[in-house]
């Protein structure tokens, strides 16, 4: 391993503890500031795991040879290049393994005793001499303990039946059968390798299974991967889209110092929706209440369809509110800083780079994993179809300057990542259009973060699974290659979906609804709200009221 990578290894590291400390205390709530210490050291432990597992597969990618001008395609079964030393097999499955551990153990752990706490009154003067008191630490781990062995036992249980069943994997093979004197190359028992310039008089070739047993702890990495999955190709599907489109928007909606005239007119138009939005929400609960009380029959599904759209506009009237805040601090405050001067215009150049990367990535799969995918679906999962691309690309830059294959390579992860994240962040968990679990910069509660990064930490496996997909030509040889386009791709409990392509139609219709959904909010939506229309829905009800 070359001594760059050493270094890398040691300051990466140490530099995402810094950066997830920061983004963890800018995007937290003032009310976790000075407690729930362990639930915000599980998040910042939880992004750097992620991000490390994420940046690995660049570094087993240049550690696949000792040479630091590289070699394209080594292996051991290639004498001139691919050190058996460099393995980092045991690093990766070590490094899952410790991802299973966090999303099994301890993140439920901890969300489960950041919501043990409680701050109780105590009029009676029963306990602590009659004053209010909290819920002590001892409390939390034990109620917290006892979920937690209940969700663990469970899923261990679970995990162990399904390896009993589930632990074979079926590699495919191309079987030749030739005769001794096919050989142009006469065998050497003495090397280490043995080199056959052709194979001549070939009878025939067949394709044949492998059949072999897994260990645990690939099949524990595996289960990972696959339901993983489902959340990557839906949170990255949808963030390839939003993220480049989001951050230039960020800048095109930046504060600005605005005159006296326009701040008062549009506090009077914000006060005038919050008494509205107030208004609809008083008739709103006032009905619901009295068809309870008189047991009058309702549509529950129109009830939370306009509840969720209520919601939607007192959110976005907040936003909206807080955009207002910032343009009076700029108008008031003539002195500049950085975050309303130099940081937008930052999110446009990334913003700009971004929708390259996207558009690569978006070629990538069409070209490459798209038509793989379709032939899979027609009966040929074993198909070569699609066109290489990138891996050429990459291939060619490992030939003449490996850094550059190696530091490409590790922007298109990230930047994958990047999007992922910034899909857990906007669709989330939701039910219809309100997420269980929003974050809010400057208003994230403890256990809100922890929700968002269990399913950050799960997707990291299938992002790399996905990679070694998307890269299969140049990140050959290399143990990411060997742990997820060999051993788990072709286990019989997952193959079925890596055969019929089903998580690449998933990801690519994803990206495509983002991509409309975007283009529809742009050019149909610039001028009008989302939510409810509050005039309109409250003089709907008013009349209700009358009729009846």
């Amino acid at each position: 391993m070359q001594a760059y990578m050493i270094v890398l290894m040691i300051i990466v590291p140490g530099l995402l503890f810094g950066v997830n400390t920061y983004i963890v205390k800018q995007w937290g709530s003032p009310d976790d500031w000075n407690t729930a210490y362990f639930p915000r050291a599980v998040v910042v432990l939880s992004l750097v795991l992620a991000e490390c597992s994420v940046l690995l597969l660049p570094l087993d990618v240049g550690a696949r040879s000792p040479s630091i001008y590289g070699n394209v395609g080594c292996g051991f079964w290639n004498a001139e290049c691919g050190d058996p030393t460099q393995s980092l097999v045991w690093i990766w499955i070590g490094l899952y393994i410790t991802i299973a551990v966090m999303v099994i153990f301890i993140i439920p752990f901890a969300i489960l005793y950041y919501e043990a706490w409680e701050y109780k009154l105590d009029s009676k003067g029963t306990k602590n001499g009659g004053n209010d008191f909290e819920t002590s630490c001892k409390e939390q781990c034990c109620a917290a303990l006892r979920w937690q062995f209940v969700f663990s036992f469970v899923g261990c249980i679970l995990l162990l039946i399904l390896y009993a069943v589930f632990n074979k994997v079926h590699i495919p093979l191309t079987s030749f059968a030739a005769t001794p004197a096919s050989f142009n190359q006469k065998y050497d028992p003495t090397a280490t390798f043995t080199k056959v310039s052709a194979i001549g008089a070939m009878t025939k070739s067949t394709l044949v299974d492998l059949p072999m047993q897994v260990t645990f702890l690939i099949y524990l990495v595996g289960c990972i991967s696959w339901l993983g999955s489902w959340f990557f190709c839906i949170f990255a599907g949808v963030g390839l889209v939003l993220l480049p489109v989001d951050m230039i928007r960020w800048w095109s909606d930046r504060p600005r110092a605005i005159d006296i005239e326009t701040i008062i007119k549009e506090k009077k138009l914000l006060i005038q929706r919050a008494d509205a939005l107030h208004e609809v929400a008083t008739i709103f609960k006032e009905e619901v209440a009295k068809s309870k009380r008189t047991g009058e029959s309702r549509k529950k599904s129109l009830d939370r369809k306009n509840w969720n759209k209520l919601k939607v506009a007192v959110s976005q009237m907040e936003t909206k509110a807080e955009h207002l805040g910032y343009c009076l601090e700029i108008t008031h405050d003539l002195e500049a800083t950085w975050s309303t001067t130099l940081l937008p215009w930052i999110y446009l150049f990334v913003g700009v780079i971004g929708i390259v990367i996207s558009l690569l990535w978006f070629l990538q799969i069409c070209l490459y994993i798209l038509p793989r995918a379709i032939q899979a679906m027609m009966g040929k999962p074993n198909s070569h179809a699609g066109i290489l691309f990138l891996n050429e690309y990459l291939q060619e830059l490992d030939k003449s300057v490996p850094f550059f294959g190696t530091l490409t390579i590790a922007i298109l992860i990230f930047w994958l990542q990047l999007c992922m994240i910034k899909g857990v962040f906007s669709l989330g968990l939701r039910i219809f259009v309100i997420g269980i679990h929003p974050m809010k910069y400057g208003k994230t509660l403890a256990n809100t973060f922890l929700v968002n990064v269990s399913m950050i930490l799960l997707s990291s496996p299938s992002l790399i699974a996905f990679c070694c997909e998307a890269f299969t030509s140049y990140t050959r040889s290399t143990d990411a290659s060997v742990i997820f386009s060999v051993q788990i791709r072709y286990m019989d409990m997952f193959r079925y979906f890596y055969d019929m392509g089903i998580f690449t139609i998933t990801f690519t219709g994803f990206a495509v609804l983002a991509f409309c959904y975007t283009s529809f909010r742009s050019c149909c939506c610039k001028s009008g709200q989302r939510g409810i229309d509050e005039a309109r829905f409250a003089k709907a009800v008013k009349k209700m009221q009358k009729a009846k």
